[in-house]
């Protein structure tokens, strides 16, 4: 028996990746909820990426994380659906910038819709993402303003490249 399955093998393991799937369950209940826009252009663009599949890693995090406290809440479910917009509308930015092709085996939204509508689809993905936190408070609010100041400052540096400074 390697060691992944010594770990994951017992009873606690077995409660810790099941609550961790169901908590994932909900988030992608929330996200389906979150990217239904009333607008069809704006419905079509914001499911894009979400659609194109993806591991979910972040809300992953987020929720293993929380059972080192009072375990995954739905304000943690919350949360993580907030952090897994803020990575999908990073990723439209990105891709224009990067001016990519593909993203997630699909062409990226730019190459459907455009850099500008792109652009845009991020900056709302990232609007959806500000409304949860808000109802979770000032604290998370803050939390979501300096994510979003280190993102900004991240790919700006990422743009400009390495400098002798």
């Amino acid at each position: 028996m390697g060691l992944a399955e010594r770990i994951f093998a017992g009873p606690r393991a077995r409660r810790l990746i099941d609550g961790v799937e169901a908590g994932l369950d909900r988030v992608d209940a929330n996200l389906e909820r979150e990217l239904h826009v009333s607008d069809a252009l704006a419905d079509a663009t914001s499911r894009y990426l979400f659609d194109a599949g993806g591991k979910r890693v972040r809300p992953m995090l987020a929720l293993l994380t929380a059972h080192l406290g009072d375990g995954v809440t739905e304000d943690v479910v919350e949360a993580a659906t907030a952090l897994e917009l803020t990575h999908l509308g990073s990723l439209y930015h990105d891709d224009v910038m990067d001016d990519a092709d593909k993203r997630r085996g699909v062409p990226s939204a730019h190459s459907v819709w455009g850099n500008n509508i792109a652009i845009l689809t991020g900056d709302l993905l990232f609007a959806r993402a500000s409304q949860i936190m808000a109802r979770l408070g000032e604290g998370a609010i803050r939390l979501q303003a300096n994510t979003f100041e280190r993102l900004v400052l991240g790919q700006m540096h990422e743009t400009v490249g390495p400098t002798d400074a």
